[in-house]
């Protein structure tokens, strides 16, 4: 919390109360910038899958997806406009702070992907035969980025009300 104390008497309140508001904002907008850009960093993508062998006659060996391990970041297995990567942040009027955070995907199950994936959690899995529930590790992705570029915030604010 940013406190601040002044005498009436030197400076207009309001002039000075919107320097204020404006810095505040600036500075917290940066912050989220820069939690938005190291999360997105941290979520490298998938090693590519080997093809499948023919073993003359027999039946082929399904390669195993390439997945991260429990308490790293996920992996990104998809391309284009739905994947990990699309972290957005915003700056919320009514509370005066910067949101920043995946976007969510709609799932059958209802289950969030994105809070599975931080927590950890039970989540339904349908292949093609059949609906099974597993329970996934947590990988957190944004609780790293926040504690890796909260070192930098202070200097966000350092001279920011002129």
């Amino acid at each position: 919390m940013i406190t601040y104390k002044v005498r009436a008497s030197q400076f207009e309140r309001v002039k000075l109360h919107e320097a204020i508001e404006k810095s505040l904002k600036t500075g917290l907008m940066r912050a989220g910038a820069l939690v938005r850009l190291a999360a997105r960093g941290s979520i490298k993508p998938a090693p590519k899958r080997q093809k499948a062998r023919n073993l003359k006659g027999r039946h082929k060996s399904r390669p195993r997806q390439i997945v991260s391990r429990p308490g790293q970041p996920p992996r990104m297995h998809t391309s284009g406009n739905r994947n990990l990567k699309l972290i957005l942040f915003a700056w919320d009027d009514r509370s005066k702070s910067v949101v920043v955070g995946p976007m969510l995907f709609k799932t059958t199950s209802g289950v969030k992907v994105t809070e599975v994936l931080e927590h950890g959690g039970r989540t339904v899995i349908r292949d093609k035969r059949r609906k099974r529930s597993v329970r996934i590790a947590a990988r957190p992705f944004m609780r790293p980025a926040l504690a890796s570029e909260a070192p930098k915030f202070p200097n966000l604010f350092a001279n920011s009300v002129k």
